[in-house]
């Protein structure tokens, strides 16, 4: 148990849920899909937005018309058609960027697995599986306390509702941890941008488990604060990831690397 994290429940047993359709509940999947399935409803019009809690993948279960289950602040409990895999890659509606800035910090960090979506205080996360494939995903943001019991991920949301998904790969506390450095890297890059302007940016009052991680003086968290405040050093950074992804030759991108960035650094100039 890290120390930092403070994750015990006094019991399971005696939850509660607050999910708009549920009562007196611990949710998960299973119970969704089966006993709970019929107080399931569907949102024509739903998009992804920064209240969804959870999202279940249920591809598998060849249901006609539902390939995932949505925990979201204000609808509730719904289910939805597209997979989680297209749910998550229509997230650059959200900030424009999508998942651009969440490779560029895992690049720049060494970050290789379970790579998360992150701007800022707004963060998804997968939980099983590679977050290229369809998986379950939760908004740590928006949780305020969670733990590993049996290869289940028991979470408590920051408005007290309460679920459970399966946790079957690593280590929960590690991956969080990983998770927060992308995440507070994130927003001290744009602090320090926006900081230039003279304005100021402020952290949303509730950070959900990202509070925990605010205190770690790690080795890694340190370097990346350090580094995430100097501009240059993440814009070159940056820039690098973005050219040695264009589908060029590895022999030829170094050599393309070299090229753009004199050109991409003339662009900061007047001339």
């Amino acid at each position: 148990m890290s120390k930092f994290l403070d994750l015990k429940f006094d019991s399971w047993r005696y939850i509660t849920i607050k999910f708009n359709q549920y009562r007196n509940l611990e949710i998960s999947k299973e119970y969704l899909l089966n006993d709970g399935y019929h107080s399931l409803y569907r949102n024509e019009d739903f998009e992804m937005d920064d209240s969804v809690i959870a999202m279940f993948d249920v591809s598998k279960y060849r249901i006609k018309d539902v390939q995932t289950i949505i925990l979201h602040e204000l609808h509730g409990v719904i289910i939805e058609a597209r997979t989680t895999k297209q749910l998550m890659n229509e997230i650059y509606r959200i900030n424009g960027l999508g998942f651009f800035m969440s490779k560029s910090l895992a690049k720049i960090f060494r970050v290789t697995r379970y790579i998360p979506f992150t701007h800022a205080y707004l963060v998804y996360m997968p939980v099983n599986g590679n977050s290229r494939q369809n998986t379950d995903w939760i908004a740590p943001h928006l949780v305020k306390r969670a733990e590993v019991i049996d290869k289940i991920l028991h979470v408590v949301t920051v408005g007290g509702d309460y679920f459970q998904v399966d946790f079957t790969k690593g280590n929960f506390e590690k991956r969080m941890h990983d998770v927060s450095l992308l995440n507070e890297s994130s927003f001290l890059l744009m602090e320090a941008l926006i900081k230039i302007g003279n304005c100021n940016v402020t952290k949303p009052q509730e950070l959900g488990l990202f509070r925990t991680y605010e205190k770690c003086e790690c080795d890694k968290h340190l370097e990346m604060r350090t580094k995430s405040q100097d501009i240059n050093f993440m814009v070159l950074a940056m820039t690098e990831h973005l050219l040695l992804n264009l589908g060029i030759e590895m022999i030829e991108k170094i050599e393309l690397v070299k090229y753009y960035s004199h050109h991409l650094a003339r662009l900061k100039r007047i001339y």
